[in-house]
């Protein structure tokens, strides 16, 4: 009577852990996760109460800049280079000043580009919609400072992981 029920249980259990697993690594989202562009959308419109309008000119706002979104790899070239360059080189600090401002130029390409978008989505929303969207932003800055711990992605800058008091 006993050997049955464990079999029993242990079945189960382990068609349960693997129900889990495979939920957990469900990829019908096209893995994006939360970050999915459409259900971005969604909760963009629900949250600032978009009209039918003003959801196209945002749907059309979002695609235009993924297509214009450099490739993730590209900007870890600039450091791939950076490894490569020989300092002993006679052009050594040619090469670097040239690398250097590549960076510099992708930075500012992504800052402009930043700002463009702010505008376009500016120009869609109505007063109001602009308030709501900057209470959410702040909204979700302050979810991650408060789910962080009050630091960025790297800790708290400048301070590194010593507990020097100098």
């Amino acid at each position: 009577m006993r050997k049955p029920l464990i079999i029993a249980l242990t079945a189960l259990a382990l068609s349960a852990t693997t129900a889990g697993i495979a939920t957990a690594h469900d990829k019908s989202d096209g893995g994006w996760g939360r970050h999915n562009p459409q259900e971005r959308m969604e909760r963009m419109a629900e949250r600032l109460d978009l009209s039918d309008e003003q959801r196209s000119q945002m749907q059309a706002l979002m695609e235009k800049q993924h297509e214009q979104r450099p490739e993730r790899g590209e900007g870890r070239e600039i450091y791939r280079q950076l490894q490569d360059l020989d300092p002993a080189a006679a052009d050594y600090q040619q090469q670097l000043d040239d690398l250097v401002k590549q960076a510099q130029d992708r930075v500012g390409e992504r800052i402009r580009a930043r700002a463009e978008h702010r505008a376009a989505v500016a120009e869609i929303l109505t007063d109001e919609q602009e308030q709501k969207l900057a209470d959410w932003r702040k909204e979700r800055r302050e979810n991650w400072k408060e789910h962080h711990g009050g630091k960025g992605h790297h800790g708290e800058r400048g301070h590194g992981d010593c507990d020097r008091d100098d």
